[in-house]
């Protein structure tokens, strides 16, 4: 195959948009699956929260509200040319119980700046909408948003198309290739083989890593999410989140409950009985990738020549997918990260 300045591993929204914007760059760029990669992640569906996510590194929120407005500005152009873009504000109401109040209405007053306000039981929404009968308010932030990976990893895909990139179908990587030490290209499950200066890692928690030891080693892939989309009833206007359950309305109309533990659907019947019993449509189940101090991993590995990562991003990966395609262009084109991403520069970790 052609020489390829950078050839980037993983289908996914992530990988779509750094495939974009390396090509967009001027790289001569070629994308391929990771053996067992399916693409866009549905388990990377919904809620986008800097806000009000607990779990959420405190170092990541400056970076998270910039590039969700990027991808907001970015989404506006694309709907206005009548191309959805999987992007839609939507709020969402963290749901508090009795011994909980005293600690939400701390929490509203820290977050008013952001919009934020605490809502009375009463004032939670029409009379179809029947919570969990100790629910006794909730904490509203208008600033949230739901993110379609399929439709924006389409939207990339095309993008990418647009600008040059070199799409290998029918192949799936299965290892890297290497020269005097240093990462020379992918090779492939058909035999073949993609030359390359540099090669990106930037596969969904679907793939099988073991043909990449040393970027898999630094994660631990034990936590599971569950996504489970059911017909839309109730409607919803904005997201519920009660704990490790969240219900939150898709972009076609349907519901999607999530959860980090097993039995999302009992979960989420804690906020809304009614789901106990909705049609069921889709389900996913797929791992969360973790680093040891909770960061995504971004550049180049200690003592790996040609290859770079961008892993770990989880449920964030849509709003990160064109902003580390960026950091990744400048770091192959200057030597380094640019300033923003440095607490997440995978050299980081010793391995």
């Amino acid at each position: 195959m052609e020489l390829a300045d950078a050839a980037v591993v993983g289908t996914g929204v992530l990988g779509a948009g750094i495939a974009c914007a390396l090509a967009e760059a001027g790289l001569r760029v070629a994308w391929v699956a990771a053996q067992g990669d399916t693409g866009a992640d549905p388990a990377r569906a919904g809620l986008i929260d800097p806000t009000l996510g607990r779990d959420f590194p405190d170092v990541l929120r400056p970076l998270a509200r910039s590039a969700l407005e990027e991808l907001r500005e970015q989404s506006r152009e694309l709907d206005a040319e009548g191309e959805h873009s999987g992007f839609g504000a939507r709020g969402v109401l963290e749901l508090v119980r009795a011994d909980a109040l005293a600690a939400a209405r701390s929490r509203a007053a820290q977050l008013a700046g952001e919009g934020c306000r605490l809502l009375e039981r009463r004032d939670l929404g029409p009379d179809g909408l029947r919570l969990a009968a100790d629910v006794v308010a909730a904490l509203f932030s208008p600033r949230d948003a739901w993110i379609d990976p399929e439709r924006l990893r389409a939207r990339l895909a095309a993008a990418a198309r647009r600008a040059g990139v070199r799409a290998v179908p029918h192949a799936s990587a299965i290892g890297l290739a290497t020269a005097e030490g240093s990462t020379a290209g992918v090779l492939l499950d058909s035999g073949e083989l993609i030359p390359a200066g540099d090669v990106v890692l930037a596969a969904e928690p679907s793939a099988q890593l073991a043909p990449w030891p040393q970027a898999a080693r630094p994660l631990d892939w034990a936590q599971e999410v569950s996504r489970i989309s059911v017909a839309p009833r109730p409607p919803l206007e904005h997201a519920l989140v009660l704990g490790a359950a969240s219900v939150f309305p898709g972009a076609r109309g349907e519901l999607w409950l999530g959860a980090s533990e097993p039995e999302p659907v009992e979960l989420a019947a804690a906020l809304l009985p009614e789901l106990r019993t909705a049609p069921l449509r889709r389900a996913w189940r797929s791992a969360i990738a973790r680093a040891e101090d909770g960061l995504p991993l971004v550049g180049r590995l200690p003592g790996e020549q040609g290859l770079l990562v961008a892993l770990a991003f989880g449920r964030f990966a849509p709003v990160f997918a064109s902003r580390v395609g960026d950091w990744l262009t400048e770091l192959l084109a200057h030597g380094e990260l640019a300033a923003e991403a440095l607490p997440l520069d995978a050299g980081r970790l010793v391995l």
